[in-house]
């Protein structure tokens, strides 16, 4: 009887919630702005003219040049030692080109000449030229845009009578609204030029666009400036594009989009990742994505041709010397003092003496010749210092690796690794060997040997998050069995739409049980749980040492995947398609195999703006077993739980490390239950949902609104039929608390009645966006 006023506490306020949301969204809905009618004539205008389409060329002059203002202490001499990050320097690149356009989204670069400054790659500088005539611009509701007036303010400002000015003013003080003025010439029916600035995630965007006065929508000069601040770091970024020689009625063929080849590689280039040096690259593609090609609107994929020169020009780079230090100020607006600081070309894959210290941290070894950007060679030590943890079966346990990696290009290696595990509380070794082929297309993996393995295949838990709850909660979730094993795995990347995964593994299966009770903190008094799982549906889920022959094929499919199509590749829009997996999964009598069963699993993932300010997602996954003639407990479906405080995990799938190896976990993470409680040989469905909003109950106080932290509703729900279970969650929490966490509470209930309360604290809730592609 207690339970239930608690029940129905926690459903009011839920109804309360949705109150407030569906109020405060009807209210906006209901707002009217009328726009002056000089300003709409010349819009509608401008807007009819860019329909057309009109085939032209034009030349353009385009830089970008961004500095660091501040790089955290810790790490400043690495970063400059390395990448070649440093404070109050500038990293620079200067294009001139020839633009031919097809049509809004096809053109083609002729490169006359690129030229670099402290940055060790050339990549040719493109146009960015926000179409603020879109619905969306990056994201944010344009003003230009009829259906989006219901969020400004449009106020005349005192002008004369050919030169109008006016200022564009958010009705409310959120991100993603634009404010600045647009200027117009009321006898022409021309936008002259506008300035608008706006902020996204705590990063200010400034757009300065000045048109042609005789040619309607077509730039004359146009600059765009960021600056902000994350993980200690604090820094602006400028473009800068001059445009000049319009010639119209002229077209350059454009290689067509279903020729290009897709870009279908998603992994990291090497172990040792410098990132920060390359930051211009990865800043002007993230504005092209974003500010030029917004997904509400209904234009065909992007294609850009490039025609590079013969000379090379392409490749000059300024020296050091005084003559050059001078050049620098004629192509870069910079100041003298600014130009004159020290140059630096830091290497990637830099070749590193052997020292002593090393042994301590993870390292790179490179060697051999260089070509393509990239040495032969390389070696990779693992520490065994930064990957030990502790467990009740084996005690506490380090592993020690080395990577012998033969590369041909970023891309596509041959790699042999070699990975050892010492368990000091059993006094016992293991460890596997690993041959595998890496290309953009394809992955072969063959491994083997003697190392553990845990109850549920996805390896959903932590060892490093085990280890925490293990001696300081006394809560040992990860339960683990031995194995001696061979498994061959297939990657085979089709397209960006369509892979295929496939794994076969015979190994022998040798049970393990708690044989360490060691803790730092007694809490509450508990017992330690034993290495075999409870079930809700199996008694005694403990086994025998047996042999298994399995399996896994699973077919990934998106059916609306978009490109952004360059000459020499195709980059895939992964947020615009949902993700659809089939999964066949089952173990056959061979080869001395005692397990036999057939599992099908279907899975849908889908992130989805529905707003700038509101963004959902849903998991649904749901799976039948075909035959269960002989099974044990570690071949049955286990989901996706989570009792520890501290989780590794995106929004909608449970992100783990486990020492060097990283994974996705298919299928839905239920907050507030156990592993392997409701684990099934039967069927069921699982879903979670959440609703990320930039405003919603506590962001309206400014002092919080200010910290850019996003809040957010969520939803789980499993149905296991065997079980007669029907379990749900409802969750409310902060997304973005210093920029990496997430922090929740949630009630669940089980057949409708309340359960229990949980707080989770989530890592890198923000890090990885769109629905996220296979490894």
């Amino acid at each position: 009887m207690s339970k239930l006023p608690i029940y129905f506490s926690c459903s009011s306020i839920f109804t309360a919630i949705c109150i407030v949301f569906l109020t405060s969204v009807s209210t906006q809905g209901q707002t009217k702005n009328v726009i002056p009618k000089n300003l709409q004539i010349v819009l509608e205008k401008t807007f009819q003219q860019i329909q057309k389409n009109a085939s032209y060329s034009v030349s353009i002059d385009a830089s970008e040049y961004y500095k660091f203002d501040k790089v955290p202490h810790l790490i400043q001499k690495r970063m400059s030692r390395i990448e070649g990050v440093n404070e109050d320097l500038y990293y620079a690149t200067h294009t001139s080109s020839e633009v031919f356009f097809n049509s809004p989204n096809q053109y083609l670069y002729q490169i006359k000449d690129s030229r670099t400054l402290n940055r060790p790659v050339n990549d040719p500088v493109l146009l960015i030229n926000p179409d603020f005539f879109q619905e969306r611009v990056g994201g944010c509701p344009s003003p230009f845009y009829k259906r989006n007036r219901k969020h400004y303010y449009y106020q005349k400002c005192p002008s004369d009578n050919q030169f109008v000015k006016f200022s564009i003013i958010p009705k409310s003080n959120r991100e993603r609204l634009f404010l600045g003025e647009v200027e117009i010439d009321t006898v022409l029916n021309v936008v002259l030029n506008f300035h608008f600035t706006t902020t996204v995630d705590g990063v200010n965007y400034n757009f300065e666009v000045e048109n042609e006065r005789n040619v309607n929508a077509a730039p004359k000069k146009i600059k765009v400036q960021l600056n902000g601040k994350g993980y200690g770091f604090r820094g602006k970024y400028t473009y800068e594009c001059d445009f000049r020689n319009y010639k119209f009625g002229i077209k350059k063929h454009v290689e067509h989009l279903k020729s290009i080849p897709q870009s279908l590689n998603i992994q990291d280039i090497n172990f040792e990742i410098t990132q920060l040096r390359q930051v211009a690259r990865v800043l002007h593609k993230s504005l092209r994505k974003d500010w030029l090609d917004d997904e509400s609107n209904s234009r065909s994929d992007v294609v850009i041709g490039f025609d590079f020169p013969k000379t090379n020009s392409l490749v000059t780079e300024i020296k050091s010397d005084s003559t050059d230090n001078q050049n620098i100020t004629k192509i870069f607006p910079f100041t003298k003092a600014d130009s004159s600081v020290h140059l630096t070309k830091p290497d990637t894959f830099r070749i590193i003496n052997f020292s002593p210290e090393q042994m301590i941290f993870s390292k790179s070894f490179f060697f051999g010749k260089k070509a393509n950007d990239v040495y032969a060679w390389e070696i990779y030590y693992r520490s065994p210092i930064f990957d030990t943890n502790f467990n009740t079966a084996e005690g506490l346990v380090s592993n020690l690796g080395f990577y012998i990696r033969r590369r041909w290009s970023l891309y596509k290696w041959l790699e042999f690794d070699a990975t050892g595990r010492r368990s000091f509380g059993l006094s016992k070794n293991t460890g596997m060997l690993r041959l595998r082929y890496k290309d953009e297309n394809n992955i072969l993996d063959l491994n083997g040997g003697q190392f553990f393995a845990q109850y549920n295949y996805e390896q959903p838990i932590s060892p490093e998050m085990n280890s925490l709850s293990t001696l300081i909660l006394k809560n040992n979730l990860m339960k683990i069995y031995d194995r001696k094993f061979i498994n061959f795995n297939l990657v085979k990347r089709f397209s960006g739409s369509l892979v295929l995964k496939s794994s076969f593994e015979f190994a022998e299966r040798i049970p393990m049980e708690n044989k360490f009770d060691y803790y730092w903190i007694d809490y509450y008094k508990r017992t330690f749980t034993p290495n075999y799982p409870n079930n809700a549906e199996k008694e005694n889920t403990g086994f025998d040492k047996h042999k298994a022959f399995t399996y896994l094929l699973q077919f990934n499919f998106r059916p609306r995947l978009g490109n952004y199509a360059l000459t020499n590749e195709k980059i895939m829009r992964w947020e615009n398609s949902p993700l659809l997996m089939f999964k066949l999964r089952g173990a056959l009598p061979i080869m001395g195999s005692e397990i036999d069963f057939t599992h099908f699993e279907f899975s849908l993932i889908q992130q989805k703006k529905w707003s700038p300010w509101t963004q959902a997602g849903l998991i649904l996954n749901t799976g039948v077993f075909l035959n269960t003639k002989r099974m044990e407990f570690i071949d049955y479906k286990h989901f996706n739980g989570n009792t520890t405080l501290l989780m590794q995990s995106d929004i909608l799938a449970s992100h783990r490390l486990i020492g060097l190896y990283s994974g996705l976990t298919n299928g839905a993470n239920q907050r507030l239950i156990d592993h392997y409680l409701f684990s099934t040989t039967g069927n069921y469905l699982e879903t979670m949902g959440f609703i990320k909003f930039d405003k919603f109950i506590l962001n309206r106080f400014d002092f919080l609104k200010n910290k850019k932290i996003k809040e957010v509703i969520s939803f789980n729900y499993l149905r296991v039929n065997n079980q007669k279970l029907n379990y749900l969650e409802f969750g409310y929490g902060w997304d973005g608390i210093f920029k990496v966490l997430r922090a929740e509470i949630f009630s669940s209930f089980i057949n409708a009645n309340y359960n229990t309360f949980g707080l989770r604290i989530n890592v890198n809730s923000r890090l990885r966006i769109g629905n996220i592609p296979e490894l």
